[in-house]
C-alpha cells in the first residue's frame, strides 16, 4: 500500500516554549475576572524564578491587555475597552507546571486615557504604601473566614435550622473540628490550601470555624500592599 504525502510542512510547536498567562482583574461589583493569553519564550522578557524555592522571585515583564469593560459594569457600549497592567505574580496551580509553564497575574485597571480607572483602590493604596513604607516597615496578617454553599444552603445543611441530621444549635463541636460529622468541608479546605501552597502564597494555616460548612485561612506577613494581592489571589 502506498501513502501519498503532502508537500505542505507540519509545524510542531514545543510546548516547554510556550507561556500561559492568567490576566487576573475585579470588575466594578468586586468580584473577580479572568482572560487567558498565550506566549511563546521569545515573546517575553523572562524574570527570575525559582521553581524550587516555589515561589516567582521577580515577573516577567508582561504586556498590559485590555478586556470588554461593557461586560464587567466598568465601561459604556460605545468606550468599552478597559486597560489592564500586570501587577503581580504567581504559580497557577490549577495548570501542570511540569507541562507548560503557567502563571496567574493580578491587574489592576486602566481607562484608555492611562488614568486610573474608578473601580481601581489598587492605584490609591500603592501610593499610600511607599509613603509609608518609606518610614515604617509595616507587615500585616489576615484571617478569612467563609462559609461554602451550595443550592442556596450552606454545604450539606438539610435545612437553614437545621445544620445536619437533628442537630441543631450546637456550634462548639465544629470549631477545629475534624471528622465527617463535624466537619463537612474538609476536602475543599485541604484543596484550597494545597492550591496556595503552590501558588506560592504566604498562606500561615487554615482551621474550621464555628459554624458547620465555614472554614477559616490565614495570610501573612507580608506587607500592606502585598498582602492585599495576595489575599484577592487567594480568593481565586
Amino acid at each position: 500500500m502506498s501513502h501519498s504525502t503532502s508537500s505542505k510542512e507540519c509545524v510542531f510547536y514545543n510546548i516547554k516554549n510556550r507561556i500561559s498567562v492568567v490576566y487576573v482583574w475585579i470588575d466594578a461589583f468586586g468580584k473577580l475576572r479572568e482572560k487567558t493569553k498565550i506566549f511563546n519564550n521569545d515573546e517575553l522578557n523572562v524574570g527570575c524564578y525559582d521553581t524550587e524555592a516555589g515561589f516567582v522571585q521577580s515577573m516577567y515583564r508582561l504586556p498590559d491587555w485590555n478586556f470588554d469593560g461593557s461586560s464587567t459594569g466598568q465601561a459604556t457600549g460605545d468606550k468599552s475597552d478597559v486597560l489592564l497592567k500586570p501587577r503581580y505574580m504567581c504559580f497557577d496551580p490549577f495548570r501542570n507546571f511540569e507541562k507548560c509553564r503557567s502563571y496567574i497575574v493580578l491587574c489592576d485597571t486602566y481607562n484608555q486615557d492611562g488614568t486610573p480607572h474608578v473601580t481601581n483602590k489598587r492605584f490609591a493604596c500603592a501610593e499610600r504604601e511607599h509613603e509609608v513604607q518609606e518610614k515604617h516597615k509595616l507587615l500585616f496578617g489576615v484571617e478569612q473566614e467563609y462559609i461554602v454553599y451550595q443550592q442556596g444552603l450552606p454545604y450539606y445543611w438539610e435545612t437553614i435550622q437545621n445544620p445536619v441530621k437533628g442537630i441543631t444549635g450546637i456550634q462548639g463541636q465544629y470549631y477545629c473540628s475534624i471528622g465527617c460529622d463535624n466537619n463537612f468541608i474538609r476536602e475543599i479546605m485541604e484543596a484550597h490550601l494545597e492550591m496556595c501552597m503552590l501558588a506560592g502564597l504566604s498562606i500561615r494555616g487554615t482551621n474550621a470555624e464555628v459554624t458547620p460548612s465555614q472554614g477559616e485561612y490565614q495570610l501573612g506577613e507580608l506587607s500592606g500592599l502585598e498582602l492585599a494581592d495576595q489575599h484577592w489571589l487567594s480568593k481565586y
